[in-house]
């Protein structure tokens, strides 16, 4: 049944299911070859991970965020991001974790697949939080990945600039490990900031009624 949550989720986290899209329990019990008891616990599951909603009398819908929740979870983010910055600013081997990451960032061809890079992103602040040490912290990090995650989703939040990117976090780490620490909070005050509004915005244009041509 673990098999069958982690399938079920890459197919959420690389795009193939969409938000709003409704799963149907029988439908992929004949896909999977599973029965529907095995079906309904994975679903559950993903049900605590944030992924899908269940509405009663309705069914199982892949989860879409709102503007609200996504504005939560970034607040989370700065309380935690910048706490730990301030933890492990000029700490190099706290930052090793977060190096090699920025490293294959950098290193990553711009015909990457689009999720390498998303998932390098999460890691890398991942990587500032959990440098701390702190088990209660890295544990509410990790409670908001599967939003983060959704984050990326929104149509026209996606399409990232691999470079841009990848100098935008390698410049973080350099003023981290230069043990400036009002200059590092403030450039990863910034990048949340930025990255918030972004996804905001993606979602209001996304859900504005497209034009029809005729």
């Amino acid at each position: 049944m673990e098999a069958l949550a982690i399938a079920l989720r890459n197919q959420i986290l690389d795009g193939r299911l969409s938000a709003g899209d409704v799963l149907r329990e029988n439908a992929l019990c004949a896909e999977f070859g599973v029965s529907r008891h095995s079906m309904r616990v994975a679903l559950a599951s993903l049900g605590h991970e944030g992924l899908v909603r269940h509405e009663a009398n309705r069914g199982v819908f892949v989860r879409g965020l709102t503007a609200d929740e996504i504005e939560d979870c970034f607040r989370m983010r700065r309380l935690l991001e910048l706490d730990a910055a301030q933890a492990i600013c000029g700490d190099h081997a706290a930052l090793t974790p977060a190096r090699a990451i920025a490293g294959q960032m950098t290193a990553l061809s711009t015909g990457s697949v689009w999720t390498e890079l998303r998932d390098l992103d999460l890691a890398f602040h991942t990587a500032l939080v959990d440098a701390l040490g702190s088990g209660h912290m890295s544990r509410a990090y990790r409670a908001m990945l599967s939003e983060l995650q959704l984050c990326f989703l929104i149509e026209g939040f996606k399409d990232l600039d691999h470079e841009r990117v990848a100098k935008e976090h390698m410049t973080m780490l350099e003023a981290l490990e230069s043990g400036n620490l009002a200059h590092s909070q403030r450039l990863l005050h910034e990048h949340l900031v930025l990255s918030e509004r972004d996804a905001v915005t993606a979602l209001t244009r996304s859900a504005q009624p497209q034009p029809t041509v005729r």
